[in-house]
């Protein structure tokens, strides 16, 4: 795994000095999204691709991208369409993050526009925060983290130690 990561920063440096290019939103480009941790979506291959449709442009440079799968996926958190005839494609409303153009490999298409309303419509949905009973907040709960030998943060001397007793 080790190897991924350090193949991906080799990778990162490069895709830093790319041209800028011009974009459009609905369009899906395939992106080197990279190595990710955990059960952060990740790209395949040397370069780390994965198509990504451009949700909203915010500069000349960055978009707000949902990453999308060729598996059909069902639930709160994905939505399946089709941009060709061939291709059908689930966006991974759990992923949503902003990328930067310069990781763009390629250009593969675009989402029709009543695609587009109808995902807009249910990442809205998922992103609803409802208040909880007592008015206060999302009905988000802050909790203390236990305490993590192995925290990376344990080792450094600018990062803020927190308490975390109970």
């Amino acid at each position: 795994m080790k190897q991924k990561f350090d193949n991906w920063n080799n990778l990162k440096q490069k895709i830093e000095d790319k041209n800028l290019i011009p974009f459009k939103q609905g369009e899906i480009y395939f992106i080197s999204v990279g190595q990710n941790i955990g059960y952060e979506v990740y790209g395949k291959k040397e370069l780390y691709l994965r198509p990504v449709l451009v949700y909203r442009k915010l500069s000349q440079q960055t978009f707000i991208g949902i990453p999308l799968s060729s598996k059909e996926k069902v639930g709160t958190y994905f939505f399946t369409f089709r941009y060709t005839d061939k291709t059908l494609s689930t966006a991974l409303l759990n992923q949503i993050r902003v990328f930067d153009i310069k990781r763009a490999e390629y250009y593969d298409g675009k989402i029709k526009i009543s695609d587009l309303g109808r995902l807009k419509d249910k990442l809205l949905r998922l992103l609803d925060i409802t208040p909880n009973p007592k008015g206060k907040g999302s009905g988000h709960s802050s909790m203390k983290l236990p305490k993590d030998k192995n925290s990376i943060s344990n080792n450094l001397n600018n990062v803020k130690k927190g308490d975390t007793s109970e």
